[in-house]
């Protein structure tokens, strides 16, 4: 089931493939139209996450709901007659959801709905009745933010809400060819304080000379679809300083002072023909927007994760080295008080283990009910505040046999801890389940099974 999602063979089939119809059959499709993506995006989003049949089904309503307290920004890079720009796609912009008549269920107004491209994965650049819709509301969103240049097929197009009178669509591909890590946006958007986290180790050698995707395939990809002004961006090496400048302003949000750092604006300023709003950008780089910055990454000497691994080993640990770096960050913010050995490289190892994990979880569908969001009022209640061994366990004995073992043999009594032994799993799932505000309540059952 692995390589149904991603595959390194068919990764150099197409590359090559493209390639060639490039440079030497000069911009036609002959070989490249017969071979899929590398990447299979439509594995995920329909076998894993469709709500009606995926095998881990995302709770919709459960999301719906939890995105009116804390909401979700999808970014995507965009391309529309030549201007490139970077999108944020949500509820607030209605891209997520339909408008619906609470009574009779009518739709009155359509969310963002994604557009079948035409011959060669090209579209018009307006929207026609003809043209049929292959997705609609959050999972459009989700497909566009995901569309890696050269691995995963043709741009997509969107008609967003916001253009549904004009019907003039947009086409996009994945968010990092615009904003590789996407605190720009959030700035832009009002943040005034962003947690960004990094998906590579600290240290990690960033690297400034073009490669072989600087150079041709992005370009090719690009040209491809006639998007000659991103190629260009491409071949000048525009994503690449932008790249170096997102850890340039990172690192310097480590150490700013109460004025937090100056942002780099969301408008792309580098490796394209600056019109006169993006000359002011760069000619006043006072009048940019200060946020406090922290950047959070696992420590310098930690293996980085292979960009195309499907090793359950390898994606393992990169789960577990990441959670531990925030854990040890967030807990103390949230109150969490553990035993001095529970760092967060112990609770990793415990949440996230081999334990009860079967060989054909690609193959049995399991729906998990989503959690909703507490209110903070809820969560300083009298219901939250109580704690108890008990109260847990009467929750975990219905959910999860290994679970209730190991509390049956605490009767209720605290766990104590004796710093002249090796720590007991048991204690420290214990503990967990009961200190850990997220598992109260029988919450984030998928988690708090397996200890």
């Amino acid at each position: 089931a692995k390589t149904k999602f991603v595959s390194k063979s068919r990764l150099a089939s197409s590359l090559a493939t493209n390639l060639f119809d490039q440079k030497v059959l000069k911009n036609t499709t002959m070989l490249s139209k017969y071979v899929s993506p590398a990447m299979n995006i439509s594995y995920v989003l329909d076998s894993i996450m469709c709500p009606e049949k995926g095998l881990r089904p995302l709770d919709m309503e459960t999301f719906r709901m939890n995105d009116q307290k804390q909401q979700l920004r999808v970014v995507t890079s965009t391309e529309r007659n030549g201007k490139m720009e970077t999108h944020c796609l949500g509820s607030r912009t209605m891209d997520f959801f339909d408008k619906v008549h609470n009574e009779t269920g009518e739709v009155l107004e359509r969310a963002t709905t994604m557009i079948h491209n035409g011959k060669n994965g090209k579209s018009k650049r307006t929207y026609n009745v003809t043209n049929a819709a292959s997705r609609h509301g959050l999972f459009a969103c989700l497909e566009t933010s995901m569309l890696v240049p050269a691995a995963t097929g043709p741009p997509q197009t969107l008609l967003r809400h916001k253009d549904a009178e004009s019907k003039i669509t947009t086409r996009c591909f994945d968010a990092f060819c615009y904003e590789p890590i996407p605190y720009r946006s959030a700035v832009e958007e009002g943040a005034t304080h962003v947690l960004v986290l990094k998906s590579r180790p600290d240290g990690a050698p960033i690297g400034t000379k073009p490669g072989l995707f600087e150079k041709y395939f992005a370009p090719g990809y690009f040209d491809k679809y006639d998007m000659p002004e991103v190629a260009d961006y491409f071949e000048n090496s525009g994503q690449q300083y932008i790249y170096v400048e997102d850890y340039m302003t990172l690192d310097e949000g480590k150490v700013a002072g109460p004025r937090g750092v100056l942002v780099p604006p969301q408008k792309i300023l580098h490796g394209v023909n600056r019109d006169e709003e993006a000359e002011k950008l760069v000619a006043n780089r006072q009048d940019w927007k200060r946020a406090h910055l922290l950047p959070l990454a696992v420590p310098e000497g930690k293996p980085e994760l292979p960009v195309l691994s499907v090793d359950q080993d390898e994606v393992l640990e990169g789960v577990r080295h990441g959670f531990a770096v925030a854990f040890d960050l967030l807990a103390p913010v949230a109150g969490v008080a553990l035993d001095s050995h529970l760092d967060g490289e112990r609770v990793a190892e415990l949440l996230f283990s081999h334990v009860g994990t079967s060989m054909d979880v690609l193959n049995e569908p399991v729906s998990v009910a989503g959690d909703a969001i507490l209110d903070t009022n809820s969560m300083d209640g009298e219901d939250d505040k109580s704690r108890s061994v008990s109260t847990d366990r009467a929750y975990a004995e219905g959910q999860n046999s290994r679970t209730s073992f190991f509390m049956d043999e605490l009767d209720g009594a605290e766990a104590t801890f004796d710093p002249d032994f090796d720590p007991c799993p048991k204690q420290d799932a214990s503990e967990l389940l009961n200190a850990l505000p997220g598992f109260h309540r029988g919450r984030m059952v998928s988690l708090s099974q397996g200890l």
